[in-house]
């Protein structure tokens, strides 16, 4: 399978910091902006959840499986990017299971994507003052597509992803912001450890009227 790419999207450059409040960048402005999944995680309740999660399977289990989950989605998303780049044998010296999960997608990516026209871009919004690197955006059955690639030990319901529905719609947003084309769907591709992956669908401009959004601009 060879992927078309088409340069649709001027790409930017923009600087990634790491602070003890989370990731964020600087955009050519010269203002520092949130990440969007620092600014996911800082939503009221978050933090307190992922403590008791890790009071509930003690520090060493939690750091265990945080280790494990994080070095196995750069890994996935490092082979998604080299595939749709075309690297001749992306699962060259990769984890197996990383590779396991990555074949999990691969028909699924072979079937969906007709063209690639980012991946892995900086994006950023002044309304919003969110920034981040979205995954891949793309066209799929001739909609513009914001694309994002997760992993998980469990499958999950529609309702356990709505932050990557908010992750999406930034881009979303961004996109429009930064080029003015508008978003049609977001699609969210997951590989499952051990099951068949799970792809979630969203619609952009609802997922945007979402309260955390609106907090953003009273901020």
């Amino acid at each position: 399978m060879e992927f078309i790419h088409e340069d649709r999207f001027e790409v930017h450059s923009i600087e990634a910091i790491t602070t003890d409040s989370g990731r964020r960048y600087k955009i050519p402005n010269g203002d520092m902006y949130e990440s969007v999944t620092t600014a996911l995680g800082n939503q009221p309740g978050k933090k307190e959840g992922l403590m008791e999660w890790r009071r509930r399977v003690g520090e060493a289990e939690a750091n265990r499986i945080s280790r494990k989950a994080a070095g196995r989605g750069t890994a996935v998303h490092q082979i998604i990017e080299d595939y749709l780049n075309n690297i001749e044998d992306p699962i060259k010296d990769k984890m197996p299971d990383a590779v396991v999960m990555f074949k999990q997608l691969q028909p699924i990516l072979d079937k969906s994507i007709s063209k690639v026209y980012m991946q892995e871009a900086p994006l950023w919004s002044y309304k919003y003052r969110l920034a981040g690197r979205v995954d891949c955006v793309a066209d799929i059955k001739g909609k513009l597509t914001v694309v994002d690639f997760k992993t998980s030990m469990k499958p999950k319901k529609r309702a356990w992803v709505a932050d990557y529905f908010l992750q999406t719609a930034a881009y979303s947003h961004m996109i429009e912001e930064m080029y003015g084309d508008v978003v049609d769907q977001s699609v969210i591709f997951i590989a499952v450890e051990d099951r068949d992956p799970q792809i979630f669908v969203g619609e952009p401009r609802l997922d945007i009227t979402h309260e955390f959004f609106e907090q953003r601009i009273a901020e």
